[in-house]
């Protein structure tokens, strides 16, 4: 036998095992993790709340510690424009400039409502007829030529569903005289804010009544026309237009 080569005998009797020592030690590291607890359904809501919390936390920092460009909405209220009306235009090209032409609204305040509202009574009192705007002024002297004058007059506006706008008055605007107002309406600013002015513009047209002899008594002594001339410069108004009433035997007849 050559001494080079050294036989084992091998016996069939099994010795310890490797593979349950690898499993008797992955068993040992198995028990000692923690086991993972299963969440309940109101915790995972929990959870995400509390990212969104963050997330929303940190878009408000940036918000406050932002540019213009990207966090900041201009609004201007449009009585500023109607200052000047390159106003606007300008404003607006700033934003365009800079890239954010979507970030700048102009918007009604009350000042700009209240001016419309008022502009529209203004419009209305303009151009409005008789019945809306139109207050008529009677002296008692043009009564005194007929009893029934003051009463047929009265009916007229009741017919027309505006009785309270007719008045019947001592000599203030001129004996024998018929005239008519016509209610203005202004916006004003009073202690910052915007108010309705109410005046009474008078009318360029007016009624005069003469009595049928003084007609006459003008006429031959052809004073007629300074008459006219005179009753219309006292009048008051810059486009005075004069209607005479002669009332008299033939009942009443007009002339201009």
């Amino acid at each position: 036998m050559d001494d080079s080569i050294i036989e084992l005998d091998i016996d069939d009797e099994p010795g310890p095992s490797t593979t349950a020592a690898t499993a008797t030690v992955a068993d040992t590291d198995t028990d000692d993790k923690p086991k993972r607890k299963r969440r309940t359904k109101e915790e995972i809501e929990a959870e995400k709340t509390e990212k969104e919390v963050k997330r929303i936390r940190r878009e408000m920092i940036s918000a406050k510690n932002a540019k213009c460009e990207q966090f900041l909405f201009c609004y201007v209220d449009r009585s500023v424009c109607m200052l000047d009306d390159a106003i606007e235009q300008e404003i607006r090209n700033r934003f365009v400039e800079r890239a954010v032409a979507d970030q700048v609204a102009f918007v009604e305040g009350e000042y700009e409502k209240e001016v419309k509202r008022i502009r529209r009574e203004m419009n209305s009192a303009k151009n409005a007829k008789c019945e809306q705007f139109l207050f008529c002024y009677v002296d008692r002297s043009v009564c005194m030529l007929d009893e029934a004058i003051e009463q047929e007059i009265r009916n007229r506006f009741v017919e027309r569903a505006v009785a309270d706008q007719v008045a019947f008055v001592e000599g203030e605007y001129g004996i024998g005289k018929i005239i008519w107002k016509r209610k203005r309406i202004d916006a004003i600013i009073e202690e910052g804010k915007v108010k309705s002015l109410q005046t009474m513009d008078i009318e360029g047209c007016f009624i005069h009544v003469l009595e049928g002899s003084a007609f006459t008594h003008l006429i031959k002594k052809g004073d007629f026309h300074k008459f006219v001339e005179k009753v219309s410069n006292e009048h008051g108004h810059s486009r005075s237009l004069p209607n005479i009433v002669v009332f008299g035997q033939g009942g009443a007849h007009t002339t201009q």
